[in-house]
């Protein structure tokens, strides 16, 4: 038995070809971001915006105001790390907010003393194309968000 492997690999670049017309998300174009680095205190009721990228596949994150646009429609999975150091006690809240208003089951509450806390929060969302979503500093006393890239936000199409 032979093969002919020139039919074969036609094929397969005819089955990409259809796949890439038909508007389907390949592998390494999926949307994806890491945005990392905030500093200074952070006011209650704020997006917490990110200024710098590790990577932002499709161009869906804005280092200027801190939101993810939904360059597709789908399911993402968001993430975020905080490190909040010379805090004043008390409770600090922070929610993932899509199109402007707190996402069902997207409030992360913690409970700290002075000094030094961390938090990470996360998520899956349905976004259509277009949707946004952005990290909130909900509530909380007083706290610096210091520099080294202990903080971080991140999402990707699921």
């Amino acid at each position: 038995m032979s093969v002919d492997f020139a039919s074969t690999i036609d094929l397969r670049q005819s089955g990409v070809s259809q796949l890439i017309g038909s508007s389907s998300i390949l592998q390494p174009n999926t949307p994806s971001f890491s945005a990392y680095n905030i500093t200074g205190a952070i006011a209650a009721g704020s997006y917490i915006v990110f200024p710098n990228t590790l990577h932002n596949i499709g161009g869906g994150y804005n280092t200027a105001n801190g939101l993810f646009t939904a360059p597709v429609a789908g399911v993402y999975y968001f993430q975020a790390h905080f490190l909040a150091e010379n805090t004043t006690a008390g409770e600090d809240r922070h929610s993932l907010y899509k199109n402007g208003g707190g996402y069902c089951g997207g409030i992360y509450i913690r409970v700290k003393t002075t000094g030094f806390w961390s938090m990470v929060c996360g998520g899956h969302v349905q976004m259509a194309a277009g949707d946004y979503v952005g990290m909130i500093r909900i509530m909380g006393p007083a706290a610096t968000y210091g520099s080294g890239g202990y903080q971080s936000f991140g999402g990707y199409l699921v």
